[in-house]
C-alpha cells in the first residue's frame, strides 16, 4: 500500500477510478522532487527502531470533491498543491526560510507601478499552539487483535509567541496518521510557519518573475507605507497568476503575486 504522502497524493490523480488525470498533465518532475525533499526532512523524526518518514495510514468512506480532498491531504504533509501551466504539481513547505534558497527579490525596478500592497495580520488571532486528533495505530492491537479504537491528542505549543501575545489555540483533525511522530512533526512544521507570518503582500512584477511558483521563497526589498519603511523581508509565493496584457492600451504582461 502507499504510504508517503506525495505518493498518496500522485495516485489520487492518476488513479482511473478516482481523478483519472492525463499523465501529460502531472508534473513527474516536481512530484519527485517533493517526494525527494519531504523524505530527506523527515528521515529522523521516528523513535529508534520504527520507521522514519511521514506515513499516511487511512481509508476514505465518502466521495468528496477531488482537489478539496488533494489539499487537505497537502495540508497534513506539510505541502502545497497547485497547478502550474496546467499541470498538477507539489512544493514542500518549509518552516525555516532561512535555510532556503531565494529565488528572487522584489524591488521597485522589477515591480509594476503602484501594484504593491501589504496587509499586516493581526497576530493575537494566529494560533500559539496547535492541537492535533488522530487515531494512534500503537494502541490499536493488542495481541495480534483488535481491541481498541483509540483517540489521541497531541499539542504544539510556541512558548516563544506567547511572550508577546496570549494564547490561542487551534485544532486540526489529524486523521490521515496513526503514529504520533508524523502528526508531530506536521504540527511542529505548520506552527512555526503560522508564527512566523506576519503580513500578507500582493505585487505585480514583470516577465523575469513568470518562473516563480506558490511555496518559492522570495526577498522583498522595496519601500511602502507613510511613513516609507524599507522592508528586506522573506516571503513566501502563495499564489502566482499572469496577464497577458493588451497592446491597444499599452498594458504589459504581468505576474500576480
Amino acid at each position: 500500500a502507499l504510504t508517503h504522502p506525495v505518493d498518496v497524493i500522485e495516485d489520487y490523480l492518476r488513479n482511473p477510478i478516482l481523478g483519472n488525470t492525463p499523465v501529460e498533465m502531472i508534473d513527474e518532475a516536481g512530484f519527485d522532487r517533493a517526494k525527494d525533499r519531504l523524505t530527506q526532512l523527515t528521515e529522523d523524526i521516528a523513535p529508534t527502531g520504527y520507521e522514519n518518514g511521514l506515513r499516511f495510514a487511512f481509508f476514505q468512506t465518502e466521495a468528496k470533491d477531488l482537489n478539496d480532498h488533494i489539499q487537505e491531504l497537502a495540508l497534513r504533509s506539510t505541502l502545497l498543491f497547485f497547478w502550474d501551466m496546467g499541470m498538477a504539481t507539489v512544493q514542500v513547505v518549509l518552516s525555516h526560510w532561512l535555510d532556503t534558497d531565494v529565488v528572487f527579490e522584489l524591488n521597485e525596478g522589477n515591480q509594476t507601478d503602484d501594484t504593491f500592497g501589504m496587509e499586516m495580520l493581526d497576530l493575537e488571532k494566529s494560533p500559539t499552539e496547535l492541537v492535533g486528533k488522530f487515531h494512534n495505530r500503537g494502541k490499536w492491537y493488542h495481541g495480534g487483535r483488535l481491541w481498541r479504537n483509540e483517540v489521541q491528542v497531541i499539542t504544539r505549543r510556541s512558548d516563544e509567541a506567547e511572550l508577546y501575545r496570549p494564547r490561542k489555540s487551534e485544532k486540526l483533525e489529524m486523521w490521515t496518521y496513526q503514529e504520533v511522530w508524523s502528526v508531530n512533526y506536521v504540527l511542529e512544521t505548520l506552527l512555526r510557519d503560522r508564527v512566523n507570518t506576519s503580513a500578507n503582500v500582493t505585487f505585480s512584477a514583470h516577465l523575469d518573475a513568470l518562473h516563480l511558483q506558490p511555496g518559492d521563497i522570495i526577498n522583498v526589498q522595496r519601500q511602502s507605507g507613510a511613513p516609507k519603511v524599507l522592508l528586506h523581508k522573506l516571503a513566501r509565493v502563495e499564489s502566482a497568476s499572469q496577464s497577458v496584457g493588451d497592446p491597444r492600451n499599452d498594458s504589459a504582461p504581468q505576474i500576480k503575486l
